[in-house]
């Protein structure tokens, strides 16, 4: 029986090992995947993705600041080939999409009477709403 277990915890340590060396190869599969696809897209950050110039554009819109999370590493003019730069351009991305869909006061949506006409969104709800 003791020889039993020597041979089925060989196994386990064999099968545990065989698990990792499969999680490192698959890893570094989808480094090599992302770094090629990055440099594919041939991304490249605008001359405002910098933290203090997105602020002044952000302030510039009427946006609170205070409530965007900015990235702290600029991106301006470089182009996005690490997963480093790709983090922060996102960060601007959100920024910039978040900020925007605060500005937005009106959803216009199209009306369903057929007359081409367009109606606000809220008005339209409402009278979904109500039957």
């Amino acid at each position: 029986m003791r020889r039993a277990f020597e041979y089925g915890g060989f196994i386990a340590a064999a099968v545990l090992i065989i698990f990792g060396i499969g999680a490192i190869a698959m890893g570094w599969n989808a480094h090599n995947t992302v770094q090629d696809t990055l440099a594919q897209e041939q991304i490249v950050g605008t001359p405002d993705m910098t933290p203090s110039g997105i602020k002044a554009e952000a302030q510039k819109a009427g946006l609170d600041v205070s409530s965007l999370t900015i990235p702290s590493e600029s991106v301006a003019n470089l182009p996005i080939d690490s997963g480093d730069r790709a983090h922060a351009f996102a960060g601007y991305m959100r920024s910039f999409i978040r900020g925007l869909l605060r500005c937005v006061k009106q959803f216009y949506a199209r009306g369903r009477s057929g007359n081409g006409r367009w109606i606000h969104f809220r008005s339209r709800l409402r009278r979904s709403q109500q039957g």
